[in-house]
């Protein structure tokens, strides 16, 4: 009864911790300025009506975007643009940040969902620290890293605690069969003697 409550407990919890690690994300913001090469440098011109004078730009973006997309450890993303980032404030915030500073100055921004296979502590901060180092293109990686890590370090442990009661418990009964045991072979002794001598 004790082992198969522990079992339906870890399985419970393994459930719930995949129910958590499940919608994990990874948030990328985009720095202003990006180094195409050595002699060029596009800039995000925050305050250009034309759709035109940022094309350039929001194209390196997406390239960059698209070619993360292929990393085995990435499931999904979406690319958030301005109005795309003014729709998230305003969804979050319920104001449109547009009316309050008459332009859009949220930064555009990318969120990566990962792999069911990669959604452990080492594999993210991996991840995050890869990121991280495109310093010419990324600004500031965001994410729930440490509250997942957080999580994923309290049900291990309990996995753990788990397995030394499942353990302990295995021990008591296998140890009580045997004294059951040769209690009653004690206890037919002298059956068993008798028995000898016919």
């Amino acid at each position: 009864l004790i082992l198969s409550l522990a079992y339906f407990c870890s399985d419970y919890l393994f459930v719930q911790k995949n129910k958590i690690t499940k919608d994990y994300e990874i948030e990328v913001f985009f720095n202003e300025c990006v180094d195409i090469n050595v002699n060029k440098k596009i800039c995000y011109d925050r305050v250009c009506e034309d759709k035109e004078c940022n094309k350039e730009y929001i194209l390196y973006l997406n390239k960059w975007f698209e070619n993360k997309l292929f990393d085995n450890r990435i499931y999904n993303g979406e690319f958030i643009d301005q109005n795309k980032s003014s729709l998230r404030f305003e969804e979050k915030f319920g104001e449109d940040i547009e009316e309050i500073f008459s332009y859009n100055p949220l930064p555009m921004s990318c969120l990566f969902a990962l792999n069911s296979d990669f959604r452990n502590e080492n594999e993210i901060r991996k991840l995050i620290n890869e990121i991280n180092q495109e310093k010419l293109v990324v600004d500031e990686v965001v994410s729930d890293f440490y509250k997942i890590s957080k999580v994923e370090k309290v049900i291990n442990m309990f996995f753990a605690v788990l397995l030394i009661i499942e353990l302990v418990i295995v021990t008591v009964v296998v140890f009580y069969i045997s004294n059951t045991i040769q209690l009653v072979i004690y206890s037919k002794k002298d059956d068993i003697e008798v028995l000898k001598l016919l």
